[in-house]
């Protein structure tokens, strides 16, 4: 029995011994930088001005380097854009090196200033080839910068109010080129411009969640005569149009599709405008089987317009064409039994554009580039 016990404690001790000796050879994470990755992300979206000269482009490093090494991240630039990078681009990559204990690493951008109108030019930077200890992290591994011409100087920017902001951005033709509106609940869709070489929009497609929807403008002798309404690849309705004395558009005639597949009219808008150009009234009717034809829906007039510009293209009857070109001071709607009124107070900037706009129950602010 002693010899037993006597092996039996032998054993214990022995595994004790080598169990020690494991932990003891067992090696520090910090000495295999491997075993530990540093994971790589671009701060965020950037955009810039044209003229603002150098822009620092940063990228966080998650935890903090462990080893040295390199990190390429690539500029997919376009070439109507002139882009100068510090570190220097070689191919469209630029090389960072990287020190242990780093938690970030930038390079600069200077985009070149000129004095031709190019709109917003947009592109995207992603990560290249890194050295080993380096990873890309599961976010941020791509980041859209834009560079805003500074010929856009003065140019309707965006307008908030209501829980929706609405942004613009501009094509090589000074024109809008996409309009992104932004609900406060964190919902976004946004409408791209198309336009012909002349300037005349063709077409605007507007993506939302639950549907692409696209408008085609049909134009004869620089008039719009029809447009055409698409979700996905069919069309749902057309609209047929008409000019008044002036040259503006004094009707538009909407067919919808039913269920049979036949296009059959459904609303008229008639638009009604000041001696100075300036949008008055949009009356509504809805056509109907009976002896008048059309029954009233709505009606909404804006009034006592100010000596002040106004800059944003909104109440448009066509995309991206004024129809307000000074700011209304009272806004009238008459729609299912109501009659409501609104008078606008402003506030301005220096320019003498509009900043904010104040009425009951809402402010609307503006901004400008």
């Amino acid at each position: 029995m002693n010899k037993f016990y006597k092996f039996i404690w032998g054993a214990v001790v022995l595994f004790l011994v080598s169990a020690c000796a494991s932990d003891d050879d067992r090696p520090d994470p910090g000495d295999d930088p491997n075993l530990l990755i540093s994971k790589v992300r671009f701060e965020k979206d950037l955009s810039i001005i044209e003229n603002a000269g150098e822009t620092e482009i940063k990228l966080l490093l998650e935890p903090a380097a462990r080893t040295s090494g390199e990190i390429k991240v690539r500029l997919q630039v376009p070439d109507e854009i002139n882009l100068g990078t510090n570190p220097g681009m070689i191919d469209n990559y630029i090389s960072l090196q990287i020190e242990k204990g780093a938690a970030s690493a930038s390079f600069k951008v200077i985009p070149e200033n000129d004095e031709l109108l190019k709109g917003h030019q947009e592109f995207s930077i992603t990560f290249g080839p890194m050295s080993s200890g380096f990873r890309k992290s599961e976010e941020g591994q791509e980041m859209l910068l834009s560079i805003i011409d500074d010929e856009l100087d003065g140019k309707p920017k965006s307008f908030a109010g209501g829980g929706i902001k609405v942004e613009y951005k501009y094509s090589q033709n000074g024109k809008i080129s996409r309009v992104t509106n932004k609900y406060s609940h964190g919902y976004e869709d946004h409408t791209t411009y198309h336009y012909n070489s002349s300037g005349t929009i063709l077409e605007t497609i507007h993506q939302a969640t639950s549907a692409v929807i696209k408008n085609k403008y049909y134009w004869e002798e620089d008039k719009l005569v029809r447009s055409e309404e698409f979700i996905g690849e069919e069309m749902r309705a057309y609209s047929l149009y008409d000019y008044d004395e002036a040259g503006n558009i004094g009707s538009k005639v909407v067919y919808l599709k039913n269920d049979q597949g036949d296009f059959k009219e459904n609303f008229v808008y008639v638009y009604l405008y000041f001696d100075t150009g300036n949008f008055y009234k949009q009356i509504i009717y809805l056509k109907v089987d009976t002896e008048e034809e059309y029954a009233l829906i709505s009606s909404r007039s804006y009034e006592n317009y100010l000596d002040k510009p106004n800059l944003f293209p909104v109440n448009q009857v066509v995309p991206g064409i004024m129809t307000q070109h000074n700011l209304p001071g009272l806004y009238r709607l008459e729609e299912n039994g109501v009659d409501f009124s609104f008078e606008f107070t402003y506030e301005y900037n220096e320019k003498g554009y509009a900043v904010k706009r104040v009425t009951d129950g809402e402010v609307i602010t503006y901004e400008y580039y």
